[in-house]
């Protein structure tokens, strides 16, 4: 179907624009903020046994409450995939819904924060949207009913908001908020996809500020990518969230600005008339020069024909492998990993060349992907000829569903091919893999994709990269899904983002370590101040308790954040000492001290019993900030 070129004069009359492609990035250009949801450590009570699934002859037919259940030792814990026990599951990973207010909360006003969450930014820039501003948001699912009505303020404050939503579902709250805003019809546009085999899976937010009363602000465009829906993805899920501000006259600017202009309900009836909209909007703002010469930011918006330059397929596949290539050790944190060019990069340098290295933190729900289902017989794990019973059926595959449904539910979803071509290709010939326990029995996910690239030697004098964006690093998000990556070599933010993983690995765990099931119940230790606190106390900043966290002459790890931390135990011990609100004659363990992401960690034994507002008051003294308590 050709073009409908009435609806492209309005960008090709679009002036050329000056486009600075050699812009000097400054931390407050680009901010990164993680989820990283709180709540407190859990303790493994009870699991269903594969071993007495056995005796279960209608496994369809029952509900999961029904299987037989056992109880765990508390003194020995769970039994592990590798033949061990677990007692625990890390605080601040397998959190609930019930933990939104301690990880939404500003950092100004939670003890347990040292940065935001993304929830926190994302309602700050809608907030701050006034007349004459637009506003522009993207994302597959659209479920947060306060972020809907927070957009609607910002129409009925004279500002112009367009919203580009997969499938969505009219008469949710969070879309009729929007549909049913009064507010004259031009100030809130409504753009649904829906095609079968292809999503709307692009995850952004832009704001360009018009109004003046913006003062310094006005005349920039803020947006950001994230792998985060507007859902509990802006703080439940484990997500990454890229804030960018920059002039109006930035290349990557307007390429978002082409971006939401482009969209809209007619160009989505024909995603010819589209491609050809956005690539005229480059063209017309001199764009694509410019973007293709700026080797510190880099921008995907998949799928688009190869007119424009580097965003069709091949192109996107081809970057990636020469990031490997010019690479001596990946980081990759990932909800799925199917991307076959992807993998054979790696795979081929791994076997290639002994000094490069492949790290992987995967969700967990991969790992039990990897087994195969019979009727008349147990599940085994194909590559380690493990044995598993029909209860490790991820929950959604069986609820409710015939036995038919179920099979074909879990082959397609949940079959070997989603960790089975990592564990060959890249496991077997030496990449290190953990696995995130997220709380999968409430939804919520490992969700983040990024790929950090740490080069051999400098490229065009940058160390390293990072690859993140809305798209999952699969042959669908790469070919089929309307998408948006990005490759970032801005120094600070590979910085984050080698933070970040670090912290994750540090909660993630071995396949061995994993649980003999996933069929498991977890309770939160609420005596230790990690969360949530203890329900039966009085509640202070964050909803935690003022009972005592410290108690005298017991060891704990907590852990710091703020500015100029130590970079060595001593220092960081002596720094603690000298407080004059610490107990005199308290114990500091120079050797435990380790780094934590951004953060670092130290044991202590206090000689006096401490409440946590006793240990934060203390630290103000020295511009520290307490996060984490643990007992050793």
């Amino acid at each position: 179907m050709r073009p409908n070129y009435a609806m492209l004069i309005l960008y090709w009359a679009i002036p050329a624009l000056s486009l600075a492609s050699d812009y000097q990035w400054q931390t407050s250009d680009y901010e990164v903020l993680f989820t990283n949801p709180t709540c407190p450590e859990k303790q493994f009570v009870s699991y269903r046994d594969p071993a007495l699934d056995e005796r279960v002859e209608d496994f369809f037919g029952m509900k999961l409450s029904d299987l037989p259940s056992t109880d765990v030792d508390l003194d020995k814990g769970i039994p592990t995939v590798g033949g061990g026990f677990r007692k625990t599951i890390a605080a601040n990973t397998s959190c609930s819904r019930s933990d939104k207010q301690a990880s939404v909360l500003p950092a100004a006003e939670n003890d347990l924060r040292t940065k935001d969450s993304p929830y926190v930014r994302a309602f700050q820039w809608i907030n701050q949207a006034l007349a004459g501003d637009s506003v522009f948001v993207t994302s597959m699912s659209f479920s947060d009913s306060d972020f809907s009505s927070a957009l609607c303020d910002a129409a009925i404050r004279g500002a112009n908001v367009k919203v580009f939503i997969n499938s969505p579902k009219v008469t949710s709250k969070p879309y009729t908020n929007l549909s049913e805003c009064p507010v004259e019809e031009d100030l809130v546009t409504l753009v649904g996809y829906s095609r079968k085999g292809r999503l709307a899976h692009m995850k952004s937010i832009v704001v360009e500020l018009n109004n003046p009363e913006h003062q310094e602000l006005s005349g920039k465009v803020r947006f950001s990518f994230q792998s985060g829906n507007i859902s509990d993805g802006m703080w439940g899920h484990q997500e990454n969230w890229n804030f960018v501000t920059l002039p109006k006259s930035h290349w990557a600017a307007q390429d978002h600005i082409c971006l939401r202009d482009t969209i809209t309900v007619e160009s989505m009836k024909n995603l010819g008339n589209w491609y050809y909209m956005m690539n005229q909007c480059r063209v017309n703002r001199g764009i694509n020069s410019v973007r293709m010469a700026d080797v510190s930011f880099m921008n995907f918006f998949v799928p688009i024909s190869g007119v424009s330059g580097y965003d069709d397929e091949e192109v996107l596949a081809e970057t990636l492998q020469d990031e490997v290539a010019r690479s001596s050790k990946v980081r990759i944190a990932a909800h799925y990993l199917t991307e076959a060019k992807l993998i054979a990069a790696l795979k081929k340098r791994l076997i290639e060349d002994e000094s490069f290295s492949v790290e992987l933190l995967l969700d967990d729900e991969l790992a039990w992907s990897r087994i195969t289902y019979s009727r008349q017989n147990p599940i085994v794990d194909e590559l380690n000829n493990r044995y598993f019973a029909p209860s490790d059926f991820t929950k959604k595959c069986f609820w409710g569903k015939t036995e038919e449904e179920a099979d074909k539910c879990w082959r397609n979803k949940f079959g070997p091919d989603q960790y089975g071509p990592i564990y060959s290709n890249l496991v077997a010939n030496g990449a290190e893999v953990k696995f995130f326990e997220a709380n999968h029995m409430e939804g919520l996910l490992f969700h983040h994709k990024f790929i950090i690239f740490e080069y051999k030697e400098p490229y065009q004098g940058y160390k390293g990269s990072v690859f993140t964006g809305a798209g999952n690093l699969s042959s669908s998000g790469f070919t089929k899904n309307f998408e948006n990556y990005y490759l970032v070599r801005v120094p600070h933010v590979v910085t984050e983002f080698n933070r970040q993983y670090d912290e994750l690995k540090r909660k993630a765990v071995y396949e061995s370590e994993l649980p003999i099931t996933w069929n498991y119940t977890a309770e939160p230790i609420l005596d230790q101040e990690s969360g949530n606190g203890d329900e039966d106390g009085d509640e202070g900043e964050g909803g935690e308790s003022q009972e005592n966290a410290l108690e005298a002459g017991v060891k704990y790890e907590i852990i710091l954040g703020g500015n100029n931390l130590p970079q060595d135990g001593s220092s960081l011990k002596a720094l603690i000492k000298n407080l004059a609100a610490f107990p005199s004659g308290s114990s500091v363990f120079k050797n435990s001290y380790r780094v934590v992401g951004s953060d670092v960690a130290i044991a202590v034994s206090p000689s006096l019993s401490m409440t946590r507002m006793d240990i934060v008051n203390a630290l103000q003294d020295a511009n520290l900030v307490l996060g984490r308590i643990t007992k050793l």
